[in-house]
């Protein structure tokens, strides 16, 4: 038998059956005190006051959005194909179990479009059961020192007043995010944590902001460029071909690296498995490795690293 305290009176419940027993005679029910799945009543509290914590107790449900800028531009393979690496790297995981993550390749128009899809993915994925947190969030674009841009569709909110293509720091202010613990954000377009003295530092400014509080916001330093390695920058001679190549789906992944001006010829490679090379052939190839994401965590610099470290399946 266990107790509980109904307005103060203490009463008895029959493990069995849920029947109260009221133990004084001016005690009444109102219809609002009916028993759910677990037995806790409306306006009703148990004397054991760890069973309260049971009405609060959700499943989480860790979220992967990753998000690409799809549109009519030069390099429009080279992000949209590393985005499906990355969303195809993931699921891959050991860890991963869809029923505890979920993880989703999102293509946008303009960049103001992500304010609007981390809300809907959350409230979709939220119940009354579940809470739904962002463990990670991707995006794969062109972009410079403001952050990314869309070159075929003006942003419409908090657009940059210099050039619409891209979101002034005011939009990035309005994604409502429930973040996870240890959670990121990862730019993956050009110079988006550039620590040259010409340069905003994009990364930097977004984790400065209160709703990316304690997020580790990842930015390239330098150009990027397609690869096939997350720590080299290693391509084809067809998949340098004009503004998007070809050849994207006959090589196993792409992932979007930092590299240096002048070193596109020393990026390709003529061998048959240029894909699948291990890295002590890597390290004596002669390719360039990538430069390094520039990491920060509330406006400071944390680690400075290549993506390999989390994306890659090698």
């Amino acid at each position: 038998m266990r107790q509980r305290i109904v307005n103060g009176t203490i009463t008895s419940i029959t493990e069995n059956n849920h029947v109260f027993n009221a133990l004084e005679s001016n005690l009444s029910f109102s219809a609002n005190n009916t028993v759910d799945e677990i037995g806790v009543e409306n306006g009703v509290s148990y004397g054991d006051p760890d069973f309260n914590n049971l009405k609060t107790i959700k499943r989480i449900k860790y979220l992967y959005l990753i998000f690409f800028i799809d549109e009519n531009h030069k390099g429009r393979l080279m992000i949209s194909e590393s985005a499906q690496t990355r969303l195809k790297n993931i699921k891959r995981k050991p860890w991963y179990d869809d029923k505890t993550h979920q993880a989703f390749c999102i293509p946008l128009q303009s960049v103001d479009e992500i304010i609007e899809q981390v809300s809907l993915i959350l409230k979709k994925h939220t119940t009354t059961k579940v809470e739904a947190q962002i463990k990670e969030i991707g995006f794969f674009s062109h972009s410079g020192g403001d952050g990314p841009i869309s070159y075929n569709k003006e942003n419409k909110i908090c657009p940059l007043p210099s050039y619409s293509g891209q979101m002034d720091i005011c939009g990035w202010e309005k994604i409502k995010a429930v973040w996870s613990t240890d959670s990121k954000f990862v730019f993956y377009g050009c110079n988006t944590a550039n620590t040259s003295a010409n340069w905003n530092n994009f990364a930097k400014n977004i984790s400065k902001l209160s709703n990316f509080s304690n997020v580790k916001v990842w930015g390239q330093s330098t150009s990027s460029f397609p690869s096939f390695y997350p720590n080299f920058r290693v391509t084809s001679v067809a998949r340098s071909v004009g503004d998007n190549g070809f050849g994207w789906n006959t090589r196993a992944n792409t992932y979007q690296v930092a590299g240096n001006a002048g070193q596109g010829s020393k990026a390709i490679s003529y061998r048959p498995n240029k894909d699948t090379l291990d890295d002590a052939m890597l390290a004596s190839s002669g390719h360039p490795k990538a430069n390094p994401l520039n990491i920060y965590k509330n406006g400071t610099l944390e680690n400075s690293s290549h993506q390999g470290i989390f994306n890659n399946l090698r």
